[in-house]
């Protein structure tokens, strides 16, 4: 019964994050929300509850509109943000052929996590948090 519990409330704090994270981008912007991204501050969770999170963001995201790879892998950064092995990555696309394209994802001890893109090697990296 308290596993369940502790989902639950997992999935509600994701909720939250991730509707203030969208909130936090449309207002302030990109740099902004890198800037916060950078602060310091101890892990919402132990990060044994990763696997749970990780399934709520993908859960959530799929239902509420606009929630982007960048807003995914910043609200898992919120989460574990002391956590030094769990990286946000934010690349564009390099290839002049096509438009300007930017994706975000999260690795964790240098694998990666959240966001997985078939093409991710076509992006040039230019930000790691």
């Amino acid at each position: 019964m308290k596993t369940n519990i502790n989902k639950i409330l997992i999935f509600s704090l994701t909720f939250i994050l991730l509707i203030y994270l969208r909130l936090y981008l449309s207002i302030f912007g990109f740099g902004r929300t890198i800037k916060f991204l950078k602060k310091g501050r101890s892990n919402i969770l132990c990060i044994n509850k990763i696997t749970y999170v990780i399934r709520s963001i993908e859960i959530l995201s799929s239902k509420i509109p606009n929630i982007t790879c960048l807003i995914r892998a910043a609200t898992l950064k919120v989460f574990f943000n002391n956590t030094s092995s769990l990286k946000v990555i934010i690349g564009i696309n390099v290839d002049k052929n096509q438009f300007f394209e930017s994706h975000a994802w999260a690795t964790f001890e240098d694998r990666i996590i959240l966001n997985n893109d078939l093409k991710i090697e076509k992006y040039k990296i230019i930000y790691r948090i």
